[in-house]
């Protein structure tokens, strides 16, 4: 929003905003791959997986 407001092009704007998006897919894939070989309780491996499924929405839509 603040690239909006100084003026700069949408375009620019938006890939600014979703530069970070290739990492943020890398931390998916590896938390999402760690959290099935996880040898503990099960309930963790569910809260890694639902805690990166937020993450990853949060900073995607905001």
């Amino acid at each position: 929003m603040a690239l909006l407001v100084a003026g700069l092009p949408a375009g620019i704007a938006l890939a600014v905003h979703l530069a970070p998006l290739p990492y943020n897919a890398l931390m998916l894939v590896a938390v999402w791959r760690s959290a099935a070989a996880y040898a503990g309780p099960p309930f963790w491996a569910t809260l890694a997986r639902l805690a990166i499924l937020t993450w990853t929405a949060a900073v995607t839509i905001l």
